[in-house]
């Protein structure tokens, strides 16, 4: 369960369902870097960005769930401290901090799925345990593949398009062929 744990944040981390989200500064103005962004103003957040930005993690575009090995597997956010060009507003001494330099990542690294602080998703333990759970057992029973009519892997990521979520183009969806693990 520890591996398909660090390969479902891995695969989040890669293809992160919510791609974008908001937040809103607090009641004073933050500086970003050169630029000084007035108090309660919506930033546009690019979480795939930020999830594969060479900036932010060695190798952004391997799949590589063993750089999880030494994260809690609780922790669903990773270093929060403050990316480089902020200069306020984060708690540099979180657990989740600990949880990046503890996987030997950057302090500026990002990592959150469900998005961070007060208003992050308010169904994510439901989501990371389903999604645990239903893995588990479909993985036990089945060998799963990429149906032929979905044109392989490459063709797969020509379909991606980047709404709030991550989806694919057309109404096809994604077809997968399951065989049970019980016959030859």
């Amino acid at each position: 369960m520890r591996y398909l744990n660090a390969v479902v944040k891995e695969s989040m981390r890669v293809l992160p369902v919510v791609t974008l989200i908001g937040k809103t500064c607090g009641d004073k103005p933050l500086q970003l870097g050169p630029y000084k962004l007035p108090a309660h103003i919506t930033i546009g957040v690019p979480l795939f960005a930020i999830h594969n930005s060479d900036a932010n993690w060695e190798r952004p575009t391997e799949f590589i769930p063993e750089r999880w090995d030494k994260v809690p597997v609780e922790s669903f956010v990773v270093g929060q401290m403050p990316p480089l060009g902020v200069s306020e507003g984060c708690d540099k001494d979180s657990a989740a901090s600990t949880a990046a330099k503890a996987a030997g990542e950057r302090s500026e690294v990002r990592f959150m799925p469900f998005s961070d602080g007060p208003r992050s998703c308010v169904g994510q333990t439901l989501g990371r345990i389903e999604v645990a759970a239903v893995l588990a057992a479909l993985l036990g029973t089945f060998r799963v593949e990429l149906a032929p009519a979905m044109g392989g892997r490459e063709a797969i990521q020509a379909r991606e398009a980047t709404m709030i979520t991550l989806q694919l183009r057309g109404a096809m969806g994604m077809r997968m062929v399951l065989h049970p693990r019980w016959l030859p």
